[in-house]
């Protein structure tokens, strides 16, 4: 796992804030992902939808957990968890389906029972976690038996070059989806330590070898270089 240095972790949670409240953070990743994050989210929540109690951990201002709300059987229940209240709250506008329950805290100590989630989705917020490894110890504990979890999120290319490419593509195209959605320009600054968090994020081998040390079944579907959907179904606990 890359280095924590240069982390502002408080900066980094308000600098999300500050984009979720004026709306520009969904509009900025809709052009990074060229028009496509709709229907990863959608793709992420398909693959953990059914019955029961359902978690989308860093949902911030719900725009993931809407997605989640669209596919998710009529009788579950969906937790949004978050680390920042403001962001619970601007989700309340956002998504005001009477089944979501918002929940305060962090992925390194989930605030739910053993065994007591059918379903987890982590979506372009995995990365942000302070400990990735501890953050999947906790989604193996909470998770049932049969349970599945679906990450989709931005990661660190194992290829020195492809991971320069990738950081290079979000440098050139922050700035333009900026102009493009008239957001405020001083927002660019907030986009370094986005890009600060990707030098620190798993590989997608990494993460994968992290899931099978926990779930019996793994499976990675790529998006963009740099991008794409881990999924992991039926935990074992986290590895010895």
């Amino acid at each position: 796992m890359g280095s924590d240095k240069g982390i502002d972790w408080r900066g980094l949670v308000r600098d999300i804030e500050l984009l979720a409240k004026t709306g520009c953070y969904e509009k900025v990743n809709n052009f990074l992902s060229l028009g496509n994050v709709d229907s990863l989210r959608r793709n992420a929540s398909l693959l953990v939808a059914r019955e029961g109690v359902l978690g989308d951990l860093g949902g911030g201002p719900g725009t993931s957990t809407k997605a989640l709300d669209r596919v998710a059987p009529e009788n579950s229940v969906i937790l949004l968890l978050d680390p920042s209240v403001d962001m619970l709250e601007i989700s309340l506008s956002n998504i005001p389906s009477a089944r979501v329950v918002r929940v305060g805290g962090r992925f390194e100590r989930l605030p739910f029972t053993d065994d007591s989630l059918s379903g987890i989705v982590a979506m372009f917020s995995f990365r942000d976690a302070v400990d990735h490894r501890r953050a999947l110890d906790e989604m193996a504990r909470v998770l049932r038996t049969d349970g599945r979890l679906a990450i989709l999120d931005i990661y660190r290319p194992e290829n020195p070059a492809v991971h320069f490419i990738v950081k290079a593509y979000i440098a050139l195209m922050v700035p333009l989806a900026i102009l493009f959605n008239r957001c405020p320009f001083r927002y660019l600054n907030t986009y370094k330590s986005f890009l600060r968090s990707i030098d620190r994020m798993l590989t997608d081998k990494e993460l994968l070898r992290e899931l099978s040390a926990r779930f019996e079944r793994t499976a990675f579907f790529p998006y963009l270089p740099g991008a794409g959907i881990f999924y992991a179904e039926r935990p074992r606990g986290p590895p010895p």
